[in-house]
């Protein structure tokens, strides 16, 4: 009986294993292409945040994209940490709520990071900055901490998921193997009946 245990725990807990395995892997692509979605959609939103500004520009001039980078801060939600920095060609701030030039912000047209300020060290600005026509710098930056929302609760729901999985596997296989190995167990105690000499 003892063999038989020891022989079905160990089967029970290899079958998991592989189970949690392949559990594993999956719920990391999941969380993988989630998070890819996520950040890209991000950048798109800094993208077509910067076209409307740009676009302001040819309609109302320098003016007119200052005006609208003040209706954004005003109407910006209490949730998230909007960057805008607005600057003259001899880098005099004229509009936002970025007081200086951000160091890294080095090659235009391109997406970088910064650190949040409403969020510090929980998730960090995707931002990118582009010239006007005036040779202006015009700067806008998005946080990302729907994303690190989002990645924690795909995390607490993996880990719930996979605690879930082991435990059900475990038991399920556990009496799958037991009852496999019934047979087996009837012919080994009929063997040593025999050996035995009845």
């Amino acid at each position: 009986m003892k063999s038989r245990l020891s022989t079905s725990a160990r089967l029970s807990l290899a079958n998991s294993a592989l189970l949690a395995l392949g559990f594993g892997l999956l719920l990391l692509l999941i969380i993988w292409l989630a998070d890819r979605f996520m950040v890209s959609h991000v950048e798109e939103s800094v993208n077509a945040e910067l076209r409307i500004l740009q676009s302001e520009e040819y309609v109302d001039g320098r003016r007119g994209v200052e005006a609208l980078i003040q209706r954004r801060l005003q109407n910006a939600s209490l949730n998230h940490d909007r960057l805008y920095r607005l600057e003259s060609p001899q880098g005099l701030k004229l509009a936002g709520n970025v007081e200086t030039w951000p160091a890294n912000a080095r090659v235009a047209e391109r997406i970088f990071h910064l650190p949040s300020r409403k969020y510090p060290g929980r998730t960090q600005v995707t931002a990118k900055w582009s010239r006007l026509s005036d040779g202006s710098r015009l700067l806008v930056g998005f946080d990302e901490i729907e994303i690190a929302q989002v990645r924690a609760d795909i995390r607490r729901a993996a880990l719930w998921g996979l605690g879930a999985m082991l435990l059900v596997s475990l038991s399920a296989g556990l009496l799958l193997t037991r009852a496999a190995l019934r047979p087996v167990e009837a012919i080994r105690a009929a063997a040593q009946k025999i050996i035995d000499g009845d």
